[in-house]
């Protein structure tokens, strides 16, 4: 934002944008734009399909309609949930900054810790997976959160929708052995709308996604018998 109004564009927000002139109110009172439940629609404002920011170089356009449909956007408008993640819980409130750029809060190495500070046991069970890219790793190489979830479409893991997704997910990196999984009992089952067939998550996990040689592993030898038993 910062970067774009230093440019002269004039579509770009300035501080009197987000938090009003002289009557500017804390960001605490109900009433302010800047309220935790009023973000997503002051963010919105310009990030929707006709916004200002509809004519940047974004990679999403229709933001707010996105949001507003996702498991947090839907926990903040129907159920009230404060907590509801946010735009500013994600992107941060004044240093937002591309996901290209290496010191954004949802750059690809970054994006596990932000979602973290709401989902720590989930985070805590990825760092120990063999997706999660370490200091000597290329994160353009292996999946992030967004990956699987997506960024702003973030919908119930427990929904038909999303479980009929995980094999894609998965299938988008591990082509050939989604290929072979479509070929077996299970696979078949599954594309024919079994929801209960057991898929990629159900065998190696959803998170702690481990190495076939290690002890704690699910398809280990150690533990794949218990693993089918389920």
């Amino acid at each position: 934002h910062g970067q774009a109004h230093a440019q002269g564009i004039e579509e770009a927000p300035y501080c009197t944008d987000c938090h009003g002139g002289h009557g500017a109110l804390p960001h605490r009172d109900e009433a302010s734009p800047t309220y935790r439940a009023s973000v997503p629609a002051l963010c919105g404002d310009c990030h929707r399909a006709e916004g200002k920011a509809a004519a940047a170089d974004l990679s999403e356009k229709n933001v707010l309609a996105d949001y507003s449909h996702s498991v947090h956007g839907r926990g903040l408008t129907e159920k009230g949930l404060l907590p509801s993640a946010i735009c500013i819980d994600c992107h941060s409130s004044h240093m937002v900054l591309k996901h290209s750029d290496e010191r954004s809060t949802v750059s690809r190495r970054n994006l596990p810790a932000t979602c973290a500070t709401c989902h720590r046991g989930i985070y805590k069970d990825f760092i120990k997976s063999v997706h999660f890219a370490a200091d000597d790793q290329d994160p353009e190489k292996l999946p992030t959160c967004a990956t699987c979830h997506s960024s702003h479409t973030i919908g119930e893991v427990t929904g038909d929708a999303f479980v009929q997704e995980v094999t894609h997910h998965c299938g988008s990196c591990h082509n050939e052995l989604a290929e072979t999984y479509l070929d077996t009992m299970h696979g078949k089952a599954h594309r024919l709308g079994y929801l209960d067939a057991a898929k990629c998550s159900d065998c190696h996990g959803a998170h702690a996604v481990l190495d076939v040689d290690d002890p704690a592993s699910s398809v280990g030898p150690r533990n794949i018998v218990g693993t089918c038993q389920k």
